[in-house]
């Protein structure tokens, strides 16, 4: 969702095992702060599953704190 900053969402991520690159380092004008990239390349399905799974959970907690937060 818009709301959610990927710089905040990375160090989150880190602390679940999983990692991807924020989405601002592929604009040159700063946009992007909202959207990520993700690599599945040289690995398996299951790492794929798990890696996604743990992303998943990571934005849904991110997502029901900026909810109960009001943001």
């Amino acid at each position: 969702p818009g709301d959610i900053d990927t710089g905040d969402l990375l160090v989150k991520a880190i602390e679940e095992n999983v990692a991807f690159v924020r989405g601002d380092a592929f604009f040159a004008d700063g946009q992007g702060t909202h959207s990520m990239r993700l690599n599945f390349s040289y690995t398996t399905e299951d790492l794929i599953a798990e890696g996604v799974r743990r992303l998943g959970r990571v934005i849904r907690d991110q997502m029901e704190l900026s909810r109960a937060l009001g943001i």
